[in-house]
């Protein structure tokens, strides 16, 4: 399940969302501020999960994220065990109070309401891997396949892979899948879940980007499907070279045939810009760096710049744009302007 589908008990069980609320990090504040930003309409089911885990959480206790992760896992493992057989199911779901009675109060009179809260809610456990920004990591999934995790991503995984792998991705990363079968003899399907699509793989080489309302997919070997989030749900097949991107938000495809190097350069953790313009160029050192990059003058996000450089030398690049395109560059701690000379 996508978060844009999540109701506020939803939040409360996702491990991430309960990671961001307890030990909150850069990481996690910029992901969760640029989610609301772009989903205005969860705040209210987001505003109710934080009250939840704020009124039930130990405060006389120096307890890490996994200490807190576990006591949570555990609460909801004893769900199946507070079910009882004349439960009336209306009388067993919380209401959304509005009223000045916060939801906090509420739930810390009773861990027993906050059990039979999720008596109806069940999935399988996830693990969260996060970059922050700047770095890259590499990940090894249980089946052995691969995944390459960009800088200011998260991956988060379900376990109890039985029938299908499934991922769910914001950010950028590249995957290497092993093919597996099932008890069955059959081949098991890895998913890969974005806002805008599903990627289906049976064993291949591909790099999905999905940021900012768009996911991009890119396969280097092998074969994919996707299955795009419109009200038809058509699939598109993709062969090695091919080049996809979806937009959520007007619901156009644009397919290309390109080099793989075009879109994999950050996994040799530099940068490769063949003729992109300087909008492009600024996204994409937003999202690595997060750095918030402005323009003195519109015209100038259009201009265009090529080049090859490392992850590691920001201010080379910068240099470099100074010279080539003649324009002034002044970097603080946070912010990059880019002005006429």
């Amino acid at each position: 399940m996508k978060y844009r589908d999540f109701s506020y008990q939803d939040f409360v069980e996702d491990a991430y969302f309960r990671q961001w609320i307890y030990q909150p990090d850069e990481a996690s504040n910029h992901f969760w501020k640029n989610w609301l930003t772009q989903h205005p309409e969860k705040q209210e089911d987001v505003e109710q999960a934080r009250l939840i885990l704020l009124s039930v959480q130990f405060k006389q206790y120096s307890v890490s994220a996994k200490e807190e992760n576990e006591v949570w896992n555990q609460i909801l493992q004893q769900r199946n065990a507070a079910r009882q057989p004349s439960l009336d199911t209306h009388s067993a779901q919380i209401p959304r109070w509005k009223s000045s009675l916060t939801w906090g109060s509420a739930v810390a009179a009773s861990v027993a309401l906050l059990l039979l809260a999720y008596v109806w809610w069940a999935r399988p456990e996830e693990t969260v891997y996060t970059a922050e920004f700047g770095t890259t990591r590499t990940i090894i999934l249980t089946d052995q396949s691969t995944v390459e995790l960009n800088a200011n991503s998260t991956l988060r995984v379900t376990s109890g892979w039985a029938r299908n792998r499934e991922v769910w991705l914001e950010g950028e990363a590249f995957f290497e899948i092993q093919p597996k079968e099932t008890q069955a003899g059959q081949r098991m399907p890895f998913l890969v879940h974005t806002n805008e699509l599903i990627v289906e793989v049976l064993g291949t080489e591909f790099n999905v980007l999905t940021r900012r309302g768009e996911t991009q997919v890119g396969l280097q070997s092998g074969k994919v499907k996707l299955a795009l989030n419109t009200q038809d749900s058509s699939n598109v097949e993709m062969q090695p070279g091919d080049w996809i991107a979806f937009s959520e938000n007007n619901e156009q495809l644009k397919k290309e045939t390109v080099a793989s190097d075009a879109y994999t350069a950050w996994r040799n953790h530099g940068f490769l810009f063949d003729e992109h313009t300087l909008s492009k160029v600024k996204t994409m050192l937003e999202d690595y760096y997060g750095y918030s990059i402005h323009f003195d003058d519109a015209e100038l996000a259009q201009r265009t710049f090529s080049g090859k450089f490392p992850a590691d030398r920001l201010d080379l690049l910068l240099q470099a744009i100074q010279a080539t395109l003649d324009v002034k560059i002044k970097r603080t701690d946070d912010e990059i302007l880019i002005s006429e000379k």
